[in-house]
C-alpha cells in the first residue's frame, strides 16, 4: 500500500477505451469520488459497473485478496448485494494498462453496489448500529481462513467494510 496516494491520471476517454478493449464494456461513463483508485461509473444496456483504475503503487496481491473477500462474502449467502468482481475478455479480474507517462495500473470491473456510507448518515439510531454490529459478525465469519498476508495493517476489517458497502465506519483507523 502506497503512503503518498495519488490518483491516477487517465481521461475519460482513456478509462472508456481500456474497459471497452479489455472487458467489453462501453456506456455512459461518470466519475465517482475515490479514495485511493479512480473509479467510473459505466451505465450499460447489461446493468451498472464500476471501472477502477488503481493507482500505480497497489499490489496485485492486495486487489486480488479483495477480489476473493467480495467472492466469499458473497458465497456466505449473508451478503447477496455485495460487490462482485468481473472478469476481463482474457478471463482475469485485474489487468494491467499504461498512462501517457509510463506508470503502470492495474484496472478492474465490478458490480456497483447502490447506498450511502455510513459516516454520511447524520442521525444513526440504536437500531442502526446494532444491526451494523451484526453484520460486522457476519463480515468475520464469512472471512474467516482469508489469508491477509503480505498486507500488513492496511487488511484490516474497517477497510473491508467499506470495500463491500456495509458501511465506512472505521474512516480514521
Amino acid at each position: 500500500m502506497s503512503e503518498n496516494c495519488l490518483l491516477p491520471d487517465f481521461t475519460v476517454e482513456q478509462a472508456r477505451s481500456y474497459a471497452h478493449e479489455l472487458f467489453s464494456l462501453s456506456g455512459d461513463f461518470r466519475l465517482l469520488h475515490g479514495e485511493r483508485d479512480l473509479n467510473y461509473l459505466v451505465c450499460t444496456d447489461r446493468g451498472r459497473f464500476v471501472f477502477k483504475i488503481a493507482n500505480h503503487e497497489e499490489s496485485r496481491d492486495l486487489l486480488l485478496c479483495q477480489h476473493e473477500i467480495f467472492e466469499r462474502l458473497h458465497g456466505s449467502g449473508s451478503f447477496p448485494g455485495s460487490q462482485r468482481s468481473h472478469k476481463s475478455l482474457q478471463g482475469n479480474v485485474v489487468e494491467k494498462i499504461a498512462s501517457e507517462n509510463g506508470d503502470e495500473h492495474l484496472c478492474r470491473v465490478v458490480s456497483f453496489v447502490e447506498g450511502r456510507l455510513f459516516s454520511e448518515i447524520d442521525h444513526r439510531p440504536s437500531g442502526l448500529l446494532e444491526s451494523l454490529g451484526r453484520k460486522v459478525a457476519e463480515v468475520d465469519r464469512a472471512l474467516s481462513g482469508v489469508s491477509a498476508s503480505g498486507h500488513g495493517s492496511y487488511f484490516t476489517l474497517g477497510y473491508e467494510c467499506r470495500c463491500v458497502g456495509v458501511g465506512s465506519i472505521f474512516a480514521n483507523d
